[in-house]
């Protein structure tokens, strides 16, 4: 198998397992909420746990990738997601906390490593598809959340799906074990770990203004996006009334077209229009599609409501491929992984407060629909952004 091609497969596996492990009680929150006695915007509460551990484990991942290499690191993250869905397979409320600190210590890790293999084999041409490619793992994590995990929670138990969802990750890291030789002949295992890393890691990824500019994007599109997938569900099946199986399959629909949304893109960056150029386009289409969905109604139904979420999904959960290929670009040679580490961490602190506050505040206070256009604003003025010239620092 050619290496590249190993790569893409390997790396694909390892972002939808590690989605749809991320994305699981979320997505069955409509069956776990009730039986603990918990309304919806105490989601807030374990995303909270969850982005605040994937923040620091992804602005220190950079050393740990270099040390242990980027797949064993891969191996890592998708045992501790494996772990996490295990633990909360047992319906002990308590065991909640601890997953959700697993989960995010897997969290953070994971695009960065995943992108310091694909940027080593994938040309500067190559790049913008390939990362697109393997990113479509996040829709397709949560395709099998919304298709595999809900209905598989309404005919055996929520907690049977969350025991498979974690047999799934640990299956696929003993699987990865193959690649190891290949993919982790550069590390260095005298590489030394500090708490200094994070300060290295957002140093790098704000070194210029093109990197300035991306990591802001990557605060106000993973927010966004992630508010979508923890929240969709929840707010379809609430406040649009649809049956808990049926907001299920229309997120999975949703995920199913920003998979296609994903490789598109990624075919036309570079090739058709700058990655620059679809970031503007995708910047102010995913404000208007996000607000689309906050506008809806019980009138809509689940055609009016899926159109708008298969909008989305073309847009608000399409455009991460695009957006790495342009950061691993303007990365300085060999220190991917770093500069990815501090940009993702940027990501993740996008997913804590945007998502959170969605929870914390609009949730609460029945405001859901507002709340996702509140929460697209940042990606609004993204375009802006990304239309000015970069300046040199002076």
């Amino acid at each position: 198998m050619p290496v590249l091609t190993a790569a893409i497969i390997a790396m694909l596996i390892q972002q939808s397992l590690m989605t749809m492990s991320t994305s699981a009680i979320p997505a069955l929150w409509k069956f776990i909420g009730p039986e603990f006695g918990l309304g919806d915007a105490k989601i807030a509460i374990y995303s909270l746990a969850v982005y605040s551990v994937g923040f620091f484990a992804s602005s220190a991942a950079g050393s740990a990738i270099l040390r242990f290499g980027p797949l064993r690191s891969s191996q890592i993250c998708l045992i501790s997601a494996a772990w996490a869905m295990l633990a909360a397979s047992f319906g002990q409320l308590w065991l909640f906390l601890p997953a959700a600190f697993l989960l995010g210590f897997g969290l953070g890790p994971s695009t960065p490593a995943s992108s310091q293999i694909l940027a080593r084999f994938a040309t500067p041409q190559q790049a913008p598809l390939v990362f697109s490619i393997k990113q479509t793992g996040v829709p397709v994590g949560g395709f099998l959340a919304g298709f595999v995990l809900v209905p598989l929670a309404d005919a055996a138990g929520w907690q049977i799906a969350l025991l498979l969802a974690g047999i799934a990750a640990w299956s696929a890291a003993i699987w990865m074990q193959r690649f190891r030789t290949r993919f982790d002949d550069q590390r260095s295992p005298t590489r030394r770990l500090s708490f200094a890393d994070v300060g290295i890691s957002f140093r790098a990824a704000t070194s210029s203004p093109a990197l300035r500019k991306l990591a802001f994007a990557g605060f106000a599109f993973s927010g966004l996006q992630v508010t979508f997938m923890y929240y969709f569900i929840v707010y379809a099946v609430s406040d649009i009334g649809l049956d808990r199986v049926v907001a299920g399959q229309v997120y999975g629909v949703a995920s199913l077209v920003a998979i296609a949304g994903r490789i598109g893109w990624g075919w036309l960056a570079g090739r058709v229009f700058s990655s620059r150029a679809l970031l503007i386009v995708m910047s102010v289409a995913m404000f208007a599609t996000a607000a689309a969905i906050g506008m809806a109604t019980p009138a809509w139904g689940v055609y009016g409501l899926g159109a708008a979420a298969l909008a989305f999904g073309a847009t608000g959960v399409s455009w991460n491929g695009v957006h790495l290929a342009e950061v691993s670009r303007h990365a300085p040679q060999g220190q991917v992984a770093v500069v990815m580490g501090g940009v993702i961490s940027c990501c993740v602190l996008g997913l804590l407060v945007l998502q959170a506050l969605y929870g914390a505040v609009f949730v609460a206070l029945g405001l859901s629909g507002l709340g996702f256009a509140v929460i697209a604003a940042p990606s609004l003025l993204c375009a802006i952004l990304f239309l000015l010239p970069d300046r040199p620092d002076a």
